[in-house]
């Protein structure tokens, strides 16, 4: 239920979210919403199984734990870099894609 819940409505937010103006939207607050409470319920559920589906136990290993973070960081950083801020600089009337480009090369 938990995992079904959370990629559900996550999927809906992040297909809608843009359509519906993102937060300003009581449907994309309110989805956004159920899906944490369904990563919870996944999350709580799993670690009580007897027989986990998902394994969560080895995420507090140390080694596999700081791998996984460091992994979670370089993903974040790099989507910025080659997704979000190239998005940023075609909203600014003065920046084409040469330009746009150049900044990501440099970054």
């Amino acid at each position: 239920l938990g995992l079904a819940l959370f990629l559900g409505c996550l999927t809906t937010v992040l297909e809608e979210g843009q359509r519906e103006l993102w937060f300003q939207s009581e449907l994309i607050v309110g989805l956004s919403l159920a899906s944490f409470l369904g990563l919870v319920l996944l999350i709580v559920g799993q670690r009580r199984a007897a027989e986990p589906v998902i394994d969560l136990s080895i995420l507090f290993e140390r080694s596999f734990g700081s791998v996984f973070l460091m992994s979670l960081v370089t993903g974040a950083a790099l989507y910025g870099i080659l997704y979000l801020i190239p998005q940023f600089l075609a909203q600014i009337p003065d920046y084409n894609a040469y330009q746009s480009g150049l900044i990501v090369l440099i970054s």
